[in-house]
């Protein structure tokens, strides 16, 4: 029987108030962070769960005093097996997801109770804030000091994902990098909305050889990934912004190719593939994927014909 059919149509929880929250976080050697990543949930949640990784520092230690139940669990190359451990952990309606080195912004944070008391949003789509110090990125935007978090950081560059969901039989994390809670979701036939609430990413930038260490560790798990899911177009698109990151220029444009022609056909595998593509020396090839890239962007503007995958 597929996975699918083990989980059952999507049924609302009548409840009177609010249901109960569980914030979850995993951590490795995050002693510098976790206390203040606890302390911005405590008003707003019911317990906090850490499942740590194989801490060698005061991690837990930190983590116990600031009130919070501790996991263990041992790495494996999976992101999704300790944030499954919290869950199981977790003896609440609702899991609040949030990484040790954030934080819940003061401003809006209100709002977690009102999520909590709305049983027929299976998910909850948060928007991330994550603070930079250069401009040197993809869709940086000028930091207007909205939030008190990040207001000595001059950037800003947002992502989303489903952080707050409730907690259900078979509602899992999937993959083991850039894990996702969301496919588990669909498949019981959840449905989501958007949050107005920010949670604020306090980037902490490294010396130049803990980023060479990041890179080829998260390449690993991109690579692993893409071997247990040879036909997921968007594994391979993060298989090659990671080749890219690490001058892995040929590799690179083989794993945008695979993404656009597995179903991730967007403007930014076009734009990432022009940019391999330049760095290969390929310039027309490049100049041409940008321009298909733009007529994905703004098809009012399209003046080349699309033919098929192309």
């Amino acid at each position: 029987m597929g996975r699918a059919l083990l989980i059952r149509k999507w049924k609302c929880k009548k409840r009177s108030i609010r249901g109960t929250v569980a914030a979850n976080i995993i951590t490795k050697n995050e002693q510098k962070t976790i206390v203040r990543c606890i302390r911005s949930v405590q008003d707003v949640v019911d317990e906090i769960i850490v499942v740590d990784t194989g801490s060698t520092d005061d991690t837990m230690i930190k983590a116990i005093n600031a009130g919070a139940r501790i996991g263990q669990i041992k790495w494996n190359d999976d992101f999704s097996a300790p944030r499954n451990k919290a869950i199981e952990l977790s003896g609440t309606d609702w899991i609040l997801s949030i990484d040790a080195d954030e934080v819940l912004p003061e401003r809006g944070k209100e709002e977690i109770r009102e999520m909590a008391s709305m049983p027929q949003v299976a998910g909850w789509h948060i928007d991330t804030m994550t603070y930079l110090k250069s401009s040197m990125q993809l869709n940086v935007q000028v930091n207007n000091k909205k939030y008190k978090e990040g207001s000595e950081f001059p950037y800003y560059v947002i992502s989303t994902k489903t952080r707050m969901f409730q907690k259900r039989e078979g509602i899992r994390w999937r993959f083991p990098v850039h894990e996702l809670i969301d496919t588990s979701i669909i498949e019981a036939g959840g449905k989501f909305r958007k949050a107005e609430i920010k949670m604020q990413h306090i980037h902490k930038e490294g010396t130049k050889e803990d980023l060479q260490k990041k890179g080829e560790f998260y390449l690993r798990l991109c690579e692993k990934k893409v071997r247990d899911n040879p036909d997921m177009g968007h594994a391979w698109g993060e298989l090659a912004v990671c080749e890219l990151q690490s001058g892995l220029f040929m590799r690179a444009a083989r794993s945008y190719w695979q993404a656009i022609t597995k179903g991730e056909n967007n403007s930014r595998n076009r734009y990432g593939y022009a940019g391999v593509l330049r760095l290969l020396g390929q310039v027309e090839l490049s100049d041409l994927e940008i321009e298909r890239a733009i007529c994905m962007d703004f098809p009012n503007l399209t003046h080349i014909e699309m033919r098929g995958k192309q």
